[in-house]
Parts: C-alpha cells; structure tokens; sequence
C-alpha cells in the first residue's frame, strides 16, 4: 500500500502560458484513482460539471466555429476539432475540472516544468461519422503528456463514443504497434453529460462511428 498521509504539494493553475502554482497541503491521492490511472491509463469521472455549465461551454465552442480555424483531427468527415479560447468561462471551467484530477496529476507529473497548456480545443462528432483507426496521441514512452476529455451532452452507444484500450500505454521494446492494440479489450466511455476521462496519451484509444439521424457528440 501507498502512504496517504497529508504532504507538501503544488495546487496547479493554467494560463495561456505558463503554471502558476502554490504552496498548500493536500492529502496523497487514494490508492484506487491513481494506481487506477497508472495501471489502466485512463480514469473516468462521471460528474466534473454540471449541466449549465456544459451549456456555457457549448456556446463557446459554437462561437469558435465562427472563427472557421479547424485543428488536424483522425477521420475529419463529419468531425470538427477547433481551438477555444482562454476566456474567463473557458479559463474557470477549465480550473475547476484541474481540480477534480489534481492529486493524481500531482501524482503523475511531479516536476513543475512538466505543468504547461498544450492544448485547449473542442471536438464534435457529428452524424455519419466514420470510426477512427485506433491511436495514442504520442509515442515518446518516456514522455508525459495527459488529455481530459470532457462531455458536454450524454455519450450514448450509437452517437461515436470514445474507446480507449486499457494498458495500452505501457509498452516493452518488444511489443509491436499492432500487437498493443489487442493487449485488452476496448472499453466505450458511455458516460453522462458533465463526465470526463482522464487520458495518458500514450494510451491506444480511438473515436467511434456515429450512426445516429441527429445526435452529436460534443466534448472538450
């Protein structure tokens, strides 16, 4: 088992930037969240917001596919991915959701220069969507590098749920691409509205097909 006693740790706070942190006591995170994490690769909240506040994020990401700038995303046909802005909607959500995973990303990257943004953006799954070609984010093992994905409506069976492979983050030098993708079976985040996932990027995971007439599948 872990010590869970109380510590001495940095409370993270994003900018644009950089990581303003300070100094506060915290208590070590729970055995269950970060082993789960460390071993699995992923770890799911099913309540970091609530609904109007998934609403005032939906607005946002509509007004930022005003701007017409689209990011590089896997299968882009019927898929939007666009860069937010740091507003002060944006910038609070954004900090309140740190918060819920902050002992496990304390955890997780220990050092403070690993602490910076790389990248605040939405994705929309519309209908009609094609599934993508499982994938990590990157493939530096030695590099750390975490997403959180956040679901502004509910994630159900049909409208392109995220799949991610547990423990497929973890990788001898003797394990192929094509074999760590079927070290576990693929697990479908069906989540409610307001949940998130926790995501090593090194982590095998891929968007799903959407065969609905007109639900999308909103997230940041």
């Amino acid at each position: 088992t872990k010590d869970t006693s109380t510590e001495t740790a940095k409370k993270i706070y994003f900018t644009q930037n950089q990581a303003i942190t300070t100094q506060e006591t915290i208590t070590n995170p729970p055995c269950s969240d970060y082993e789960r994490f460390d071993t699995d690769g992923y770890l799911v909240k099913e309540k970091v917001i609530q609904p109007p506040v998934c609403q005032a994020v939906f607005g946002q990401i509509l007004e930022s596919w005003k701007q017409g700038t689209f990011d590089y995303i896997h299968r882009a046909d019927m898929r939007i991915h666009t860069p937010l802005e740091l507003s002060e909607t944006n910038t609070w959500v954004m900090k309140n959701i740190l918060e819920e995973y902050l002992p496990v990303l304390n955890a997780f990257l220990p050092e403070e220069k690993m602490r910076y943004l790389a990248e605040f953006s939405s994705i929309c799954v519309f209908p009609g969507a094609k599934p993508q070609e499982l994938h990590p984010d990157q493939h530096h093992q030695t590099r750390k590098l975490v997403t959180i994905f956040v679901n502004l409506l509910e994630v159900g069976e049909q409208c392109g749920p995220l799949i991610v492979i547990p423990q497929s983050h973890i990788k001898s030098k003797q394990i192929k691409d094509s074999e760590k993708q079927v070290i576990n079976t693929p697990q479908k985040m069906i989540l409610p509205p307001g949940s998130s996932v926790l995501m090593d990027s090194r982590l095998v995971h891929a968007g799903t097909e959407n065969t609905t007439m007109n639900s999308i599948r909103p997230e940041f």
